[in-house]
This record gives C-alpha cells, sequence and structure tokens, in this order.
C-alpha cells in the first residue's frame, strides 16, 4: 500500500479517496503494462508505482506529459513540472517509472510497440472532448483484452459524456468514485 505522507507531499489534484480506489483497481491487473496520460508533478504516478511493485509480474509505469502547459502556470506559478516530478521520483523511489515528456501522437505511440500490451491506462490529459476521444482513441488499439481504463475528472461534462459513449457501446463501468471512473469492455 501507498504511503499517505508521501502522496501528501506530492502535488497535484488527485485526492487520497481517488488514490484508494485507483489503488485497489491496479492491484487486480495481471498482466500488461501501467500507461498514464497526464503526470503532473507525479501523484497518480505514485500510486501506479507501489500497486505495479506489489504485482507479481512486475510491469512498468510508462507515464507521458508534456510538463509544460499553460494550466500549471496559473496553477501551480511554474512553467514545468519535469524537475518536480524527477524529484517526487527519486523521493518516492518509483524506480519503475518510464516517463516520456513531449506531445504525444499517433506515430510515437506507434513507434513504442506495435501490439497490445497495455493492461492498466490512466487518462488524466486535456478536459476537451475531441482531445480527450483521440488520446482514448490512440491507446485503444493497445489495450489488452481485460485492460482496465481510468479516466480522472469524470464530473467534468466533456469526460463524462465520452465516457458515456463508451459505455453505451461495449464498455462497463466497474466502478465510480468522486470525480474517477474505472471502465473495462464487455
Amino acid at each position: 500500500m501507498f504511503d499517505k505522507k508521501i502522496l501528501d507531499s506530492i502535488h497535484g489534484q488527485f485526492s487520497p479517496a481517488q488514490a484508494n480506489l485507483m489503488y485497489r483497481w491496479a492491484a487486480k491487473v495481471t498482466n500488461g503494462q501501467f500507461v498514464e496520460l497526464g503526470t503532473l508533478c507525479g501523484k497518480a504516478t505514485y500510486v501506479l508505482s507501489v500497486a505495479a511493485k506489489e504485482l507479481k509480474y512486475k510491469p512498468w509505469v510508462i507515464t507521458l506529459d508534456t510538463h509544460n502547459l499553460d494550466f500549471v502556470r496559473m496553477k501551480y506559478g511554474r512553467t514545468n513540472t519535469f524537475v518536480e516530478f524527477m524529484n517526487n521520483m527519486q523521493l518516492a523511489k518509483m524506480s519503475n517509472v518510464l516517463p516520456i515528456v513531449g506531445k504525444i501522437s499517433d506515430a510515437y505511440i506507434n513507434l513504442m510497440r506495435k501490439d497490445k500490451y497495455i493492461g492498466f491506462l490512466f487518462l488524466d490529459a486535456s478536459k476537451e472532448y475531441a482531445d480527450v476521444k483521440r488520446d482514448f482513441g490512440q491507446f485503444e488499439p493497445h489495450l489488452l483484452g481485460d485492460a482496465t481504463v481510468v479516466f480522472h475528472d469524470y464530473d467534468w461534462k466533456t469526460i463524462k459524456k465520452f465516457v458515456d459513449e463508451l459505455l453505451a457501446d461495449s464498455w462497463k463501468s466497474l466502478e465510480i468514485g468522486k470525480n474517477i471512473i474505472a471502465i473495462k469492455r464487455i
């Protein structure tokens, strides 16, 4: 289980209740790598790292972020969160995390791996409907059949709209927490 003091020391918009839910969901994964889109300072990354280390098969946590966004500047008064993220990785001993910095594109993801390799996907990047749809679409071909997908900020209308479209099609809700939802394919 993760250390609440370490979790509290990392900046971010990820509550202890959300951390508990995500830890529980991640602890049930049986194969595949963990992928996180939208890292900020690594609060959710820390939870995924701890859960992954406790699994028998020891998956990597691949985290993708630009670490240079306008909302970071407005909310935290700095232009880049990468140095703080790296410091948090060292503090929390996240040796199983592979950080990738930069803009995500279809070609980039296809270069990472061409087969299905994701067992746990956490989406917490842009809140714009088109961006959420694009982000999910870029990763969906790489999801294992039993992969768990978690969306943060489910209370945003744009994210809720997209997730609800998935639920009306070929996905089912595993559990909904405050501003967070886990889904799986039917």
